[in-house]
């Protein structure tokens, strides 16, 4: 029998059982079907992006000298409706993924003669699977340029980027390619407040795009970019090179690789 963890809290911890291992669902693409009169077959438009999907559990409980039924009832409604946004959701049958899921449904707890509960708890979950090694830091010195990262999936990441300064004064300008494909320039210079480190951050791309104080070819006032937004290369190696730097110490990547 496996073990969830949700929102930090495993079911074990709540004397919950999962009973049988979840199904795999797979994410369905998001395509824009079009149909042209006169012409034979359609033309499918895939955007890159995909649905949510599902992550269903049977689970179970039965009460102890300290906890009742109800008592157990509850503490799984809290577990499973407390968070108000996406939690991490992880579980032992694939130990090396994790999703970003809420539980959106009501739930049914079977009352067992008011010694015990069983129910199904169904997670709406975004559709990457995450790679938990996608989590760890890689760092790459000044002198370590330049620098490839190969990638486990075949699907594009975007990481985030750390950059470390040893002056307020410091810049550094990269080139990332995949193969003999640009992917990106960049210029990034540390703040002006005296810090070292700037932070880039993958899913606020959208966000930091066209912001009022950014100038042409600028995402923010630290950062200057020439052609797409920084990813990981699907399926092959992303290279980082280091064109220039000023009191530049280290760029680290965190590759957030997802599969589905």
């Amino acid at each position: 029998m496996g073990v969830i963890t949700f929102n930090g809290v495993s079911s074990d911890s709540l004397g919950v059982v999962v009973e049988h291992a979840p199904d795999y669902q797979i994410a369905e693409p998001n395509i824009e079907n079009i149909t042209i009169p006169g012409r034979n077959g359609n033309i499918l438009i895939h955007d890159g992006s995909y649905k949510n999907t599902n992550r269903s559990y049977e689970i179970a409980f039965v009460d102890s000298d300290t906890s009742t039924y109800r008592d157990r009832a509850r503490a799984v409604a809290e577990w499973l409706f407390s968070p108000t946004q996406y939690s991490r959701l992880e579980d032992t049958y694939e130990s090396d993924y994790y999703r970003e899921a809420m539980c959106v449904s009501s739930v049914n707890i079977t009352n067992i003669l008011e010694r015990a509960g069983r129910c199904t708890v169904d997670f709406n979950c975004k559709p990457q699977r995450y790679f938990k090694s996608g989590e760890n830091t890689i760092t790459i010195n000044e002198a370590n340029f330049p620098y490839s990262i190969s990638a486990p999936s075949n699907f594009i990441a975007i990481p985030d980027l750390i950059f470390t300064f040893t002056s307020y004064l410091g810049t550094a300008s990269i080139t990332m390619t995949a193969g003999r494909d640009s992917i990106c320039s960049f210029t990034v210079s540390c703040p002006s407040g005296g810090g070292v480190i700037t932070s880039l951050v993958g899913d606020l791309k959208e966000y930091i795009y066209g912001r009022p104080d950014s100038g042409a070819g600028a995402i923010n006032r630290f950062f200057t970019l020439s052609g797409s937004f920084p990813y990981l290369a699907a399926g092959r190696s992303t290279s980082f090179v280091l064109n220039s730097a000023t009191a530049f110490s280290k760029l680290e990547v965190i590759p957030k690789w997802w599969t589905l």
